[in-house]
């Protein structure tokens, strides 16, 4: 298990921006969602969640460089 960050912190430590965290969920990124308050806003990349392990593990699968 690695360190839980959320989406600035997982871009500052890979060295990419949020736009491609974003993307990269969109592909399939593992993520879980940080719980809300009020449960009727949308949630946004801003409200994930990733394990910087799993993070990893994704990016050799999917032979992402780093």
């Amino acid at each position: 298990m690695g360190l839980k960050v959320n989406c600035s912190d997982l871009a500052a430590i890979f060295g990419v921006s949020q736009t491609k965290i974003d993307a990269w969920a969109e592909q399939g990124l593992p993520f879980s969602i940080k719980p809300k308050k009020n449960s009727t806003l949308p949630t946004t990349s801003k409200d994930y969640i990733f394990d910087t392990t799993e993070v990893i593990e994704w990016c050799i699968k999917n032979k992402i460089s780093l």
